[in-house]
């Protein structure tokens, strides 16, 4: 018997997600360098990285792989992805699993 699953990873803890928390935290210019940037294109923050890593090795710690490996184009994704570091793995860019894009929206802060 044959099973097939599906396994989908978000990517870690971004720039973007930091502004939008220090904003709800009362700092009204936290948005101030994220919407310099297209969305596609904020990094993980540090703590991003490190959740990427130990996901990676929890990963390998369960002998776990999959026939494909597929992830978006934006930075963060992307960045996530390669610190996973399955051997093995070639991973393939999707445009279909970005985000939605909001346009000028991005740049604006929610008050």
């Amino acid at each position: 018997m044959q099973c097939d699953y599906f396994a989908a990873l978000r990517h870690g803890h971004a720039e973007n997600n930091e502004a939008e928390e220090n904003h709800k935290n009362g700092d009204p210019r936290a948005y101030d360098s994220a919407i310099e940037v297209p969305s596609s294109c904020h990094d993980l923050t540090d703590a991003g990285k490190q959740q990427a890593i130990l996901t990676g090795e929890w990963l390998r710690a369960h002998g776990l792989s999959f026939d494909e490996y597929v992830v978006s184009g934006f930075l963060r994704a992307m960045r996530s992805a390669a610190l996973l570091d399955i051997a093995g793995a070639r991973w393939k860019i999707d445009e279909r699993l970005c985000e939605k894009d909001s346009g000028l929206l991005n740049t604006l802060t929610p008050s």
